[in-house]
């Protein structure tokens, strides 16, 4: 499909920016919560929250990056990034992931893309930087583009807010944070090498799971999710389209 026979209720709209904003504003605020009394909450509801919510953030942030400018997006979502409850005690925020993720749409899975990290080379490899996605391309950043006043000052206010948590949440903190860590990276995974290295090949790909798991998948981490994820290479070649959208614009 090219570009000008795309439908225009196929294209992403400003009633989608402002659903994908309530969406994390809604999963961001119940997770600081969740994270703020993870003492008093169940063990084992801290990793069902955590599968529920935090893939939906991060998801309609992914949308967010291709409807809002830096100064468009909301305030809170432009300063906590990747995740509402801090992943590290260093983390990038809207303004600069939102470079790095137009820098892997210009040149995907390879040497020029900033992501290249986590989608190129062994699988033991991939998957350590997975996991340590959120302080490798904080590194990245800061050696290529230096520390501005503006990021400065929210590391400052993600490592304020981490430390809060981490007070208020006890012990239970962080397991808590751990499962954020275990859910972050398994959608890094996902999101990046499974999508981007297929067949012992780099490119951009689409997947193909049995209906069954897509459905399961979709009732765990949401539908957007599981769209962006197996129609990946239509969302790179028309990031434009609504992810709602991606499934009906297969070539």
């Amino acid at each position: 499909m090219t570009t000008a026979a795309i439908p225009q209720d196929y294209l992403v709209t400003d009633d989608d920016g402002r659903r994908y904003t309530r969406t994390c504003l809604v999963g961001g605020a119940v997770l600081l919560g969740i994270g703020a009394i993870a003492q008093f909450v169940p063990v084992f509801l801290l990793p069902v929250a955590t599968a529920l919510i935090l893939p939906r953030w991060m998801i309609n942030l992914h949308e967010l990056l291709h409807v809002y400018g830096p100064e468009e997006v909301h305030p809170a979502i432009r300063c906590l990034g990747v995740s509402p409850v801090p992943l590290s005690l260093i983390s990038l925020s809207y303004d600069e992931i939102r470079t790095l993720h137009f820098g892997h749409h210009a040149a995907p899975a390879t040497a020029d893309d900033p992501d290249a990290y986590h989608i190129c080379g062994s699988w033991p490899r991939v998957i350590f930087n997975a996991f340590t996605a959120p302080e490798q391309s904080s590194l990245y950043w800061l050696r290529t583009h230096g520390l501005s006043a503006r990021l400065l000052i929210g590391l400052l206010l993600k490592l304020l807010l981490l430390a809060l948590l981490a007070g208020l949440g006890g012990g239970a903190f962080l397991w808590f944070w751990l499962c954020l860590r275990l859910v972050y990276g398994l959608g890094d995974l996902a999101f990046f090498r499974l999508v981007h290295h297929q067949g012992g090949r780099y490119g951009t790909f689409s997947l193909a799971l049995p209906a069954s798991v897509t459905t399961l998948g979709e009732l765990i981490v949401g539908k957007i999710v599981m769209q962006t994820t197996l129609h990946h290479s239509v969302h790179h070649r028309h990031p434009r389209i609504a992810a709602r959208c991606l499934a009906l614009c297969q070539d």
